[in-house]
This record gives C-alpha cells, sequence and structure tokens, in this order.
C-alpha cells in the first residue's frame, strides 16, 4: 500500500513522476483514494514544510481532483468517505503549509476550490431538512474543520467571499440536530469572531447572514 512508503518519499518531491501517474486513477477511485490520502498526510508529516513546498501544487490539485471525483453532486458508491478524505488531507497540508508565506496563494486557491466543490451541495442539503442534511453531515464537519484550521494557521489565505460562505453555511449547521456538526460549526464561528485579522473583513462584508451570525458572537 502507497501509505506505508510514505517514509521513503524524498522531501525533494524527486518521487513524484513516479507517483502522479498513480495519483489521478486512484483519486477517481473510492477503494483507493484514501490510500492516497492516507500516503500524502504520512509524507507531510515526514518531512519539514520549507523542502516539501517544491511539490504542493501536484500535492492539491491530486486531493482537488479527489474531492471532485467524490463530490456530493456525484452518486458514486463512499462519495461521502471520499470527499472527507480529500477535505482531511487538505486540511493536513494547511496544518503543515500554512506558516509558510510561499504557500499562502496555492492554499488559497485550493480552499476556493474546495468551497466551490461542497458549499452549494452542503448549503442545499443542511437548508433543506433535518433528513437530508443527516448523509452529509460527516462531509460538512470535515469542511468546516478544514476553514478552522485555514483560520488558525493561514487565515490570509481566507478571502472575505469564503468568509461570508463559511458563517452562512455556520448558521445552518447550527440548526441541526448533529452534536459534531454544531461543535464545528461553533468552533469556526467562534475563531472567525476572536480574530482580529478575519473580524474587521467579515464585518464589511454585504452578506446579510454571515454579518447577523458574526455580530450575535459578538
Amino acid at each position: 500500500p502507497l501509505h506505508q512508503h510514505s517514509r521513503w518519499f524524498p522531501p525533494s518531491g524527486a518521487a513524484w513522476p513516479v507517483l502522479q501517474p498513480l495519483a489521478a486513477p486512484s483519486a477517481r477511485s473510492a477503494a483507493s483514494f484514501p490510500a492516497l490520502c492516507d500516503f500524502f498526510v504520512l509524507a507531510m508529516r515526514a518531512g519539514g514544510a520549507a523542502p516539501l513546498l517544491p511539490w504542493l501544487p501536484q500535492l492539491l490539485d491530486a486531493i482537488l481532483a479527489g474531492l471532485a471525483a467524490h463530490n456530493l453532486a456525484h452518486a458514486l458508491a463512499l462519495a461521502s468517505d471520499g470527499a472527507v478524505c480529500a477535505l482531511q488531507t487538505l486540511a493536513a497540508a494547511v496544518d503543515r503549509f500554512g506558516p509558510e508565506e510561499a504557500a499562502t496563494p496555492l492554499l488559497s486557491a485550493a480552499l476556493d476550490r474546495a468551497a466551490g466543490y461542497a458549499v452549494p451541495n452542503l448549503a442545499a442539503a443542511l437548508g433543506a431538512s433535518q433528513d437530508a442534511a443527516a448523509p452529509h453531515a460527516d462531509v460538512c464537519v470535515a469542511f468546516l474543520e478544514l476553514l478552522y484550521r485555514a483560520a488558525l494557521f493561514c487565515s490570509e489565505a481566507l478571502p472575505p467571499p469564503l468568509l461570508d460562505s463559511a458563517l452562512a453555511l455556520c448558521a445552518r449547521a447550527l440548526r441541526q440536530p448533529s452534536r459534531d456538526l454544531v461543535r464545528a460549526a461553533a468552533a469556526l464561528a467562534a475563531r472567525l469572531a476572536e480574530s482580529d485579522e478575519l473580524r474587521p473583513r467579515l464585518l464589511a462584508s454585504e452578506a446579510g447572514p454571515a454579518r447577523a451570525l458574526l455580530g450575535g458572537l459578538l
């Protein structure tokens, strides 16, 4: 399995040409995508952020390809599991590379693409009914936790439109019966409200729901 060989992954990214042909088909497979994500997470833990930066673009592309393939709009088996794997792996990349200034543009673009895949479907599910939201609760939790990690480690990668979407999603998630979903939404909203850097961006936003939720926390 891929994850058993992560300790041999050269920090310079020299092994990427070998791995890349496997990444695309693995990203589309419900069976192998979790193993690919495990490999990426362990490889990121094995080396420092700076030596791994050269292959960050390819890593993010592979993760986002998996998120697209397992997007909630597709009726794939284990689509939810695949989306959760992708979002959690992206969160691991945020943890590892967030403090690196050179990674900020790449992470910002990746978060924007992830939101484009996840937010419309999650917002529709959470806004429909509790029954409709239940199957997607784990994906929503993973997405909110991803944004929480981004707010902690790379707040500059969170533009106002993404923050607006995040708080609008939080407002819907807080009305759900899932304890994990409410916890993730409350943690993200509280982090955004207490951040001296992010709070002014949100208060200046034109998005009414986002401002209303943030105002209720202040």
